[in-house]
């Protein structure tokens, strides 16, 4: 287990404000009884299509999780998550945000034709520093992976996805990807009002 310091690397990534939830409740991340972890290969960067993301466009609910310093489950919390495409439908622009937060994330998607993946940049617009990525697909799941605040290595799988939802989990290396950290941020994404746009 890594130990992470959350002072620096990822209080800059996710502060989290809003109500705890039971982490054991059903929409918890954590109820699911599968094998924990992301567990991809980071550096095997696959190939994607234009319409991966079309699946994420719309207005969602979701409960986040995330570790604390000493490794265990930090209360849940929720939030909100409005994805649109832009630009002739060649970006996906997104707003993450945590309940009570005033510091959402942005984030932009663009495919890139030559490479066959999509390239993304993160933001918190009061840090105003950007998260570089790239994402891509296989079958009916999403990979990304992206480096945050200039030290923190993510992988990122979007997994189980349905018409009025889907899962989110990302585990974290602060060696490039030696060791890494299972499940440091899990979320369960529900579709808001449940039906599709």
């Amino acid at each position: 287990m890594i130990r992470i310091p959350f002072r620096s690397a990822l209080l800059a990534v996710a502060v989290v404000h809003g109500a705890p939830v039971d982490a054991h409740a059903p929409g918890s991340a954590e109820a699911s009884s599968e094998a924990p972890g992301a567990k991809f290969d980071a550096e095997a960067v696959g190939r994607g299509t234009p319409a991966d993301y079309d699946f994420l466009v719309g207005s969602w609910t979701f409960v986040f999780e995330q570790r604390g310093e000493d490794g265990t489950r930090r209360p849940a919390r929720t939030g909100t998550w409005e994805v649109r495409k832009a630009h002739g439908g060649l970006v996906i622009e997104d707003v993450w945000r945590l309940a009570d937060s005033d510091d959402p994330t942005l984030t932009y998607r663009v495919f890139d034709p030559t490479r066959e993946h999509w390239t993304l940049r993160g933001v918190r617009p009061k840090t105003g520093t950007w998260d570089p990525g790239v994402s891509w697909s296989d079958g009916d799941e999403r990979f990304v992976v992206q480096t945050f605040s200039e030290r923190l290595l993510a992988r990122i799988r979007y997994y189980d996805i349905r018409p009025d939802g889907f899962r989110w989990r990302a585990d974290g290396s602060l060696d490039g990807g030696k060791t890494w950290t299972l499940d440091l941020w899990t979320m369960e994404v529900t579709r808001a009002g449940g039906t599709v746009r």
